[in-house]
Order: structure tokens, then C-alpha cells, then sequence
């Protein structure tokens, strides 16, 4: 993931554990950047998300049994890299987090079903609420189903115009 020194980075693992950093705290490029840890893992657990965090933005955890948490980015306290985390949600105990949707609250994403087709949802499809709290339903998730994936919309349009306002030099013809 490429980010900005200035930047804070949250990391969202499958069973419910977050941690914010300064993104200063990793070392971008070099032979000693190799191996760094952003977060101490419990057994099962695995990294399901990360985002640079830009400021005054909101995020979306989706968990496997349609379950989400709609919270600040303030929620998650700036803590050391390679600590334990927080708390970021409290899941059923069948249940994983899928992944997180980032952003304004029009944001978009897709959650991916296990056998259903694909669904677009925004970010306030839930209420605003604290970290660490029980979750409220997100999406419909039909008996023997599960969500396996959610993913975040990017919106690479000020990229794009950037580069249609960057005049283009014309090449010769070749005789």
C-alpha cells in the first residue's frame, strides 16, 4: 500500500481487532523496511482491510452474517505499530468480519455472497455508532448463505482529471 508519511493508517483484522498508527512509523523503502509489523495477530486472526485515513471520514465494517458497524474514524485511538489494537466490533461468535468501505457517506461498495449474487451498498446503511458495540443489520444474508468479501469503491476520478489537464506533447511523423 502506498501512503503519505502524514497520513494515519488503520488496520482491520477478520475477528474484530483495528489499530491506527502514524503512517511515519513505517519505513517506506530499503532492505530494513522488509518484515514490518503493523499488528500482533491472535491465533486465527488474519489482516481483512487497511486504509490511509484521510480525515473526517467514516467507515463501514462488514461482518459474514450481514452484520455492520458504522462508525468515525476518531473511534480508533492513535496507538504504537505492532501493538494488539482495539476492540473495532463484537461478532457473533459464527461470524468474521469481511471487509470495511471508507468514506463519505455516500460511499459505495460491494459485498460478495458465498452463493447470492453481489450487492452495491453505501456506507449509512447503518446508523453511526461506537466501536466495540454489537452490530446492526447491514445486508440481508439468506439462511445457508454468508457474505465472503466486501469491497470499497475507489474513486479515481481526480487522478484521471489530473492527468486529462496535463497537455500531451505530439510526436513527430516519421518520412
Amino acid at each position: 500500500m502506498l501512503s503519505q508519511e502524514t497520513s494515519d493508517l488503520l488496520i482491520i483484522t477478520r475477528l474484530g481487532m483495528g489499530i491506527r498508527f502514524k503512517g511515519e512509523e513505517v519505513r517506506a523503502m530499503n532492505l530494513a523496511a522488509a518484515g514490518v509489523n503493523a499488528i500482533k495477530l491472535a491465533a486465527k486472526d488474519c489482516i481483512v482491510d487497511m486504509v490511509e485515513l484521510t480525515g473526517k471520514s467514516e467507515l463501514l465494517l462488514i461482518a459474514s452474517d450481514g452484520n455492520g458497524w458504522r462508525m468515525e474514524e476518531e473511534a480508533f485511538p492513535l496507538q504504537g505499530r505492532y501493538g494488539q489494537g482495539v476492540i473495532a466490533c463484537r461478532l457473533k461468535p459464527s461470524a468474521i468480519l469481511t471487509g470495511m468501505i471508507y468514506g463519505k457517506k455516500t460511499q459505495n461498495g460491494t459485498v460478495f455472497f458465498k452463493k447470492a449474487a453481489a450487492k452495491t451498498i453505501r456506507l449509512d446503511v447503518v446508523p453511526t455508532g461506537k466501536r466495540g458495540v454489537a452490530g446492526k443489520a447491514a445486508v440481508e444474508v439468506k439462511p445457508g448463505d454468508a457474505l465472503i468479501r466486501t469491497v470499497m469503491a475507489v474513486d479515481a476520478s481526480a487522478y484521471w482529471e489530473r492527468k486529462a489537464s496535463t497537455p500531451v506533447k505530439a510526436k513527430k511523423a516519421a518520412k
